[in-house]
């Protein structure tokens, strides 16, 4: 491998270990938060896992980088960081559900240590193997570190970018990471087929393939044991969302609409679209002094409850609504019918102080997770 050309692979590779850090971080946010949801104390044990993670990384990195050749340890923790990375959906419902007892602030860190630092270590073991590698190839230390870090950084902010823009509201979780452990491992595999370790390259993809469908299987099989049946189920803007059908003690069949596992709408199922929850049913009756024909603001339609009373008693009504998926979960689980409901997919916050509407009742019903 000409010089010119190996300093181009370990700077892809420096970017790849740059974006997979940025992308695992902001993912392992929005895997906690059906549990311990989204607050200051879950986003400090996640940061402080992840520098913790970096930080062990980085010593177990610079010992690799001393006594094993860069081109073995190299592609090797790039395909075990792969590895874990893909792994992480599946390990994090087994850790989760355990640590949940353990409070918002124990609960989330223990959490974070057991299923995020593990891949997050060997992103921190390539920085070290890589500078010592470009040592080994350019003899420019200073140079070779600042590029490496330089360049890792841009990963990382691009990465950001496209998984907070894009990637987790648009793609969902599992598929988000499971194109970081994609980038990683084909990293890896380009690093092999570079040193014609095609044998290797085989071996890899076939222990990566057999660890990915076991844990998809033990998933699909822990699912026919849940004690509700799941209808709906994605991840996007707000995280997760489900919407599931259980009994409740009287037997009375339940539909539940859910973000990050927050219960936002309650139904009996015969009586669709009318709520469960009296406080709905309270604020249409403070509402009712109005006349007909008045506007009201709803900020947070979810699964459509208040718009379809404020509608029956001849309100018109604009629903604002931050995730896009919401009217389309609302009409298709819980009876809601959008005709004379004007939808608007905006942050609340946003489009109240752009609106020029003089409404007559504004009503915000969120959550904040």
């Amino acid at each position: 491998m000409n010089k010119s050309f190996a300093e181009k692979i370990i700077y892809f590779i420096a970017f790849a270990e740059g974006a997979a850090v940025m992308g695992i971080e902001l993912a392992g946010v929005k895997i906690i938060s059906p549990f311990f949801g989204t607050t200051l104390y879950v986003w400090a044990a996640v940061l402080s896992v992840t520098l913790g993670g970096l930080a062990i990384g980085y010593f177990l990195g610079g010992s690799v980088a001393s006594r094993f050749s860069g081109n073995k340890s190299t592609p090797l923790v790039l395909i075990i960081g792969a590895v874990l990375t893909a792994l992480m959906p599946y390990t994090a419902l087994a850790i989760m559900p355990a640590t949940a007892d353990f409070g918002i602030r124990m609960g989330s860190l223990i959490s974070s240590i057991l299923f995020l630092m593990p891949p997050l270590i060997c992103m921190g073991m390539i920085s070290p193997i890589i500078i010592q590698l470009g040592l080994q190839e350019f003899n420019k230390a200073g140079r070779t570190a600042g590029r490496v870090y330089a360049v890792s950084t841009t990963g990382g902010i691009l990465m950001t970018l496209l998984m907070g823009f894009y990637l987790l509201p648009e793609w969902g979780i599992k598929q988000s990471i499971w194109l970081v452990a994609g980038i990683l491992a084909s990293s890896s595999l380009i690093y092999y087929s570079l040193m014609k370790k095609y044998i290797t390259m085989v071996i890899v993809l076939i222990i990566s393939g057999g660890l990915l469908g076991t844990a998809t299987l033990f998933q699909e099989l822990d699912k026919s044991e849940l004690p509700f049946k799941i209808l709906y189920q994605s991840e996007g803007m707000l995280g997760q969302v489900a919407v599931i059908d259980y009994l409740d003690e009287n037997r009375s069949e339940l539909r539940a609409l859910l973000i990050n596992g927050i219960p936002q709408n309650l139904m009996i199922k015969k009586y669709m679209p009318f709520s469960k929850w009296t406080y709905i049913h309270r604020l249409a009756t403070l509402c009712s002094n109005k006349p007909e024909n008045s506007k009201a603001l709803l900020i947070g339609l979810a699964g459509g409850n208040l718009a379809m009373e404020l509608k029956g008693m001849g309100f018109k009504v604009d629903a604002v609504e931050l995730d896009g998926r919401m009217p389309y979960i609302a009409e298709e689980y819980f009876a809601f019918t959008p005709e004379n409901i004007n939808i608007i997919i905006d942050d609340g916050r946003h489009y109240i102080n752009r609106t020029n509407t003089i409404y007559d009742i504004v009503i915000i019903d969120v959550l904040n997770v």
